[in-house]
């Protein structure tokens, strides 16, 4: 094993002792840990900040696919937040949907053409799609996995940061 890898392993470790999150310590196994550790560089000592996003500070590359294999292999995504999430999304989905036939009775009442309603659907896409994100899809698989684990941490940091 090269001297990186041994960073990186540092690296991971340095970072779960950062995760304030105890389900998602108490989640990872003690022997999975004893191996990162034995795996590790002692004399490399990493200095991660919870301040500083993850993909911001000069880290290993093997240290994202650590993390990212952890995330997948031990942390559920589908935790009771995100669920709590994909339900306000939803309801905000389907909010336009009750508040276009509600316009669409009013506009009937008021006797409003449906050109005047294409032009004003046409400028409201318009800007909706101004705030869409890009799609990058020359990304490589793992770029893709770094994104969603640094996505993750920056969650749950944000998250950690706003009980402290």
């Amino acid at each position: 094993m090269n001297e990186e890898n041994k960073n990186a392993y540092s690296e991971v470790i340095e970072i779960l002792k950062l995760v304030d999150d105890e389900k998602k310590l108490e989640a990872l196994p003690i022997e999975m840990l004893e191996v990162l550790k034995s795996k590790a560089n002692p004399e490399y000592k990493p200095v991660i900040s919870k301040e500083i996003p993850l993909d911001e500070q000069k880290l290993e590359p093997e240290t994202y696919s650590i993390l990212s294999w952890i995330a997948m292999k031990y942390w559920n995504e589908e935790t009771e937040e995100s669920q709590e999430e994909l339900n306000k999304e939803k309801i905000e989905e389907e909010q336009p949907k009750v508040e276009e036939i509600t316009e669409e009775k009013q506009q009937e009442e008021k006797g409003i053409t449906e050109e005047d309603n294409l032009n004003e659907e046409t400028k409201i896409n318009s800007e909706e799609n101004s705030l869409l994100p890009t799609i990058h899809k020359d990304l490589k698989w793992y770029e893709i996995i770094k994104n969603k684990i640094i996505e993750l941490f920056k969650k749950l940091f944000k998250h950690n940061t706003t009980n402290d």
